[in-house]
């Protein structure tokens, strides 16, 4: 490679290192950019300044212009990427440590479609809607209001693999 080649592109090298190491939130991201930059650190250890970039592409052939262009904007943009791929992994894990915000739920999600079951298996045995609702209420123990929000989103709620006759069955079982 050409001396003017090899210091073209080790001055690109050099500024995407520097713009790369201005990331704003490396400190949150502690667990994720050591990963990264351990698996880094053993290519880069090779080049600690610009110079020893410089003189190891020196052993390369020179590449054609059309590559040598494509490496010069990919570490031009390289700094960008990065950052924006660290921002996008670093808001991912701080929200996946978050506490859910707002009251826990007094019903398990995974439970909604067996308390519509429940109020449904009342409501065929002759029960009212607003009386099958108390009944599944205090068999939860929460108010009525909490099995109507239930019950008004039902048609959100996966289907399980229940038929009509064992629905029917199940509610005969509660009657007995």
């Amino acid at each position: 490679m050409k001396i003017e080649t090899a210091e073209r592109l080790s001055a690109a090298l050099d500024q995407a290192a520097v713009q790369i190491s201005g990331w704003s939130e490396l400190e949150s991201s502690v667990s994720e950019v050591v990963v990264f930059l351990e698996s880094l650190l053993g290519i880069l250890h090779q080049f600690k300044s610009r110079e020893q970039v410089r003189d190891r592409l020196l052993d390369f052939d020179e590449p054609p212009a059309a590559t040598v262009s494509l490496i010069e904007a990919t570490l031009r943009y390289a700094p960008r990427l990065l950052r924006g791929w660290f921002g996008a992994k670093t808001k991912a894990y701080t929200e996946s440590q978050r506490e859910p915000k707002g009251r826990p739920d007094a019903i398990a999600p995974d439970r909604f479609r067996t308390v519509c079951d429940e109020v449904s298996a009342w409501d065929r045995n002759g029960r009212s809607q607003a009386e099958s609702k108390k009944l599944v209420a205090r068999k939860y123990g929460v108010s009525s209001k909490t099995i109507h929000r239930i019950w008004l989103k039902r048609s959100q709620y996966p289907q399980d693999s229940v038929t009509p006759l064992e629905a029917q069955e199940y509610a005969s079982s509660l009657f007995e």
